[in-house]
C-alpha cells in the first residue's frame, strides 16, 4: 500500500507508526477524510480484483481456492476479509475509481492511501517527484497479522508441450527470463517488479537508484503464494465475477450475501 506520509502527518497521524490492521487503517483513513472533507483510500477494482480479494483472505489467514479447485473464501474470515471494500464505502472514506485514476490522484497529493503492489513503485516515484513524502507499505491485514502468505505477481512459467525438442526450447527460454541481466530490466526505476534473480537483486539494492521507496519493492522477501489457483478454463469468467464482486462491495453492499453470491458462482463456473 502507498501512503502519503505528508498527509498523515498534516493530519496529526505519526506516519512511523505502523498501520497494520483492518480497524487501524479505517481509523486513519476517517480522520484524514474527517479533515479534508475528500476520501482518503482506493483499493481499485478494475485490474486486479482476483489478487486483492486472494489476498486480503489469505492473510487473514483464510483458504481463497480449496484443495478441490472450489471456492474458499466463503467462511466468516474470507467475509470478514473482504468486507474492507464495504466498510471504507459505508464510511464514505473510499474513493472507488479505477487504478489509473487513483494513481493519478496520489501523485497529484489528493489519495493519502493507495493499495496496490509494488510494480508500480518506481512509476509512483517519477510521478510524485519531491512533491510529498510517500512510502510503500504492507498490505494492512484484518488482525494486523500475517496470517498467511499474500500471491505472487505474473512471474510463473510453465512448460506444456509435449515435443521434447519444443519443450527444450521454451526452458531455455525461461532460464533466459531469469537471468540477472532479464531481472535488472524487469526490477529495475523503470519497473519496480520483485526481482525473481538474486545477483540482480543484490546489484540493485547496492547501486545509486535505490530510494527507500524502491528498497522496499527489491527487498521484499515474505511468503508468497501462487496466484489464483481455480481451474485454469473459467480464469476469465472467474476474473469477471471477482470484479463484480468487488464492485458490489465498494458501493456498501453487504459481505455476507455478496460473498455468498460470489462462492455460488465460481463453484458453478468450476463445476463444484
Amino acid at each position: 500500500m502507498l501512503v502519503n506520509q505528508t498527509a498523515l502527518k498534516s493530519a496529526g497521524i505519526d506516519p512511523s507508526t505502523p498501520i497494520t490492521s483492518y480497524a487501524e487503517l479505517i481509523k486513519a483513513a476517517q480522520t484524514l477524510t474527517a479533515k479534508t472533507g475528500k476520501p482518503s483510500i482506493n483499493i481499485s477494482t478494475d485490474g486486479l480484483p482476483d489478487w486483492f480479494s486472494q489476498g486480503f483472505v489469505q492473510a487473514a489467514g483464510g483458504t481463497f481456492v480449496n484443495a478441490g479447485g472450489s471456492a474458499g473464501f466463503g467462511d466468516a474470515t474470507g467475509v470478514q476479509a473482504l468486507s474492507i471494500w464495504s466498510t471504507l464505502a459505508k464510511d464514505k472514506v473510499l474513493l472507488n475509481v479505477g487504478g489509473t485514476d487513483a494513481m493519478a490522484q496520489f501523485m497529484a497529493g489528493n489519495l493519502p492511501f493507495m493499495a496496490y503492489t509494488t510494480s508500480i513503485v518506481a512509476t509512483i516515484q517519477k510521478g510524485v517527484g519531491s512533491k510529498f513524502q510517500w512510502m510503500p507499505v504492507d498490505l494492512p491485514t484484518l488482525n494486523g497479522t500475517d496470517a498467511g502468505p499474500l500471491p505472487a505477481g505474473g512471474n510463473g512459467w510453465l512448460v506444456l508441450s509435449q515435443d521434447p525438442c519444443k519443450a527444450a526450447y521454451a526452458n531455455a527460454m525461461i532460464s533466459l527470463m531469469l537471468s540477472k541481466d532479464i531481472s535488472l530490466a524487469a526490477s529495475g526505476t523503470g519497473y519496480s517488479y520483485i526481482p525473481v534473480n538474486s545477483d540482480a537483486a543484490t546489484e540493485l539494492l547496492a547501486g545509486s537508484t535505490a530510494t527507500p521507496q524502491l528498497k522496499y519493492a527489491w527487498s521484499y522477501d515474505k511468503p508468497l503464494s501462487v496466484w489464483g489457483g481455480f481451474k485454469g478454463s473459467a480464469t476469465k469468467q472467474i476474473f469477471d465475477t471477482l470484479t463484480t464482486t468487488t464492485q458490489q462491495l465498494s458501493t456498501g453492499a453487504d459481505p455476507q450475501t455478496t460473498v455468498a453470491s460470489a462462492v455460488s458462482q465460481v463453484n458453478k463456473l468450476v463445476g463444484k
